[in-house]
């Protein structure tokens, strides 16, 4: 029977907002558009997100930055072809290795309890504060601090880096609209900063990357010096940042212009700060709504410290705590990063999911979304249960964890986002007391889709008062 009209709109919503809608319907192996295959299997995760070994393009029909001139257009993460983005990520990767994040974690420590002393300042006052904020401003000192060698200073403004972190919220806003109509996205971005209207968030974003642009342009002019620091053997200046490792590594000259580099700073920026700031935020709700998950926690941590004026322990001694592990393992479960479905293409194979054979060329596709929340290894998937990853199931809900993706395009940071979120959640756990203040369960819930998982709109956050210390 041929599909009216109104029947085929219909099915194109569904395409486009809800695979798992698709999957009940037709099974796991659903064509959602023209040129893209979804599959809602976590078994065949690893087929579509393979290693190095296996060439995997992105597919233009969902990263439509190129050519935008934002974005971090021209960035390893926006960048389409296997072999670039191995080349454009080789300069990076010795940065985020774990033993490099290990070798910089006092900077990640020193921002945690900069974190720390600002919520104690709101101890004995009937002031809330939303927790979701404090910790975006956490990880945009952090990843800005990692990248640039400066924070940018969310924490030290009084209201936390909030517009800075509306802004950012606001952008990934686009990705549905420009996933559809790409052409008219990029032209509407071309669109000189003159001609637009001015207005708060306006000031605010011209701001923004006015530092962003300022930080990138002082790496570049310190990368000679500090390459010929490091060449003598001089480490007095402390550590090579990010932007100047890529300005001073060995690719092509091409590579390192002032533009593309940028465009790695601004994508650097972007998931080093939303994501694993809103982690952090879910996941301490999580803790303090659950007084046996709490105090469980608050237990294990008092093994490490003793009492809240103790030492912080390295991550590497909190990464050995099981409970703490599941916990931060759990929180990003049911965060949802990254929430949407990641394009793949295999240039140079066909795909063969159970006799359905996939075409090399094709873009084939996984939500994370629906990963975590597969009932076959994550029972009962909306409920916050660290019990997860406990036990002798909890193997199996590890190799079903792909928060930061999987494959040669998994997640650069993770190391760094593992550490801040170990360090993070002991500190204010085990050293503050906190209560929740006018927040439920659907103000830590992700209820839609922009390529991240976001938070409801009208919500006013995940909101504490800070009592004191432990």
């Amino acid at each position: 029977m041929a599909l009216t009209l109104d029947s085929r709109f219909l099915l194109l919503l569904a395409a486009v907002a809800a695979p798992s809608y698709l999957a009940a319907l037709y099974g796991p192996i659903v064509r959602i558009g023209p040129d893209e295959i979804h599959i809602n299997d976590p078994d065949y995760y690893n087929e579509i997100y393979a290693p190095n070994t296996r060439r995997r393009d992105k597919s233009p029909l969902w990263f439509w930055m190129g050519g935008s001139n934002n974005f971090g257009d021209n960035s390893a993460f926006t960048t389409l072809n296997h072999d670039l983005h191995r080349l454009r990520r080789s300069a990076v990767n010795p940065h985020f290795s774990k033993q490099k994040v290990q070798e910089l974690e006092p900077r990640v420590r020193n921002h945690v309890l900069h974190l720390k002393k600002r919520l104690l300042d709101l101890a004995g006052t009937d002031e809330s504060v939303d927790l979701s904020q404090a910790t975006s401003a956490l990880t945009l000192d952090v990843i800005s601090d990692y990248a640039f060698g400066k924070a940018v200073g969310a924490l030290d403004r009084p209201d936390m880096a909030k517009p800075w972190n509306d802004m950012l919220h606001a952008g990934v806003k686009i990705h549905p609209f420009a996933r559809t109509f790409p052409t008219i996205a990029r032209n509407m971005l071309r669109i000189p900063a003159w001609m637009m209207p001015t207005n708060n968030m306006k000031q605010e974003v011209d701001k923004f990357m006015s530092i962003l642009t300022g930080m990138t342009q002082s790496a570049k002019d310190e990368a000679p010096a500090e390459k010929a620091k490091s060449k003598s053997g001089d480490l007095s200046s402390g550590h090579t940042n990010v932007l100047q490792a890529i300005f001073n590594s060995t690719l092509p000259e091409e590579e390192k212009t002032f533009s593309r580099v940028a465009g790695e700073a601004m994508i650097f920026v972007g998931a080093g700060t939303e994501t694993t700031g809103r982690t952090l935020a879910v996941t301490l709700y999580n803790i303090l709504a659950n007084r046996e998950v709490h105090d469980r926690l608050l237990e294990e941590i008092r093994t490490v410290i003793p009492e809240s004026g103790s030492p912080l322990p390295p991550a590497t001694q909190l990464e050995q705590l099981p409970y703490l592990t599941a916990v931060v393992q759990e929180g990003l479960r049911i965060s949802h990063g990254v929430a949407g479905r990641l394009a793949r293409i295999a240039p140079d194979e066909d795909l063969n999911y159970h006799g359905h054979q996939i075409g090399r060329g094709t873009t084939v596709s996984q939500s994370n979304y629906l990963v975590h929340t597969h009932p076959k290894y994550f029972p009962d998937p909306f409920k916050f249960q660290p019990e997860h990853f406990m036990g002798p199931e909890g193997e199996q809900a590890r190799r079903h964890l792909v928060a930061f993706g999987r494959g040669n395009r998994a997640c650069v940071g993770l190391n760094l986002a593992y550490s801040e979120l170990f360090l993070t959640i002991a500190t204010l756990i085990g050293t503050l007391k906190m209560e929740l203040v006018h927040t439920t369960a659907r103000d830590a819930t992700i209820v839609t889709e922009y390529f991240i998982g976001c938070l409801p709109a009208d919500s006013k956050g995940i909101r504490v008062r800070v009592l004191g210390e432990l």
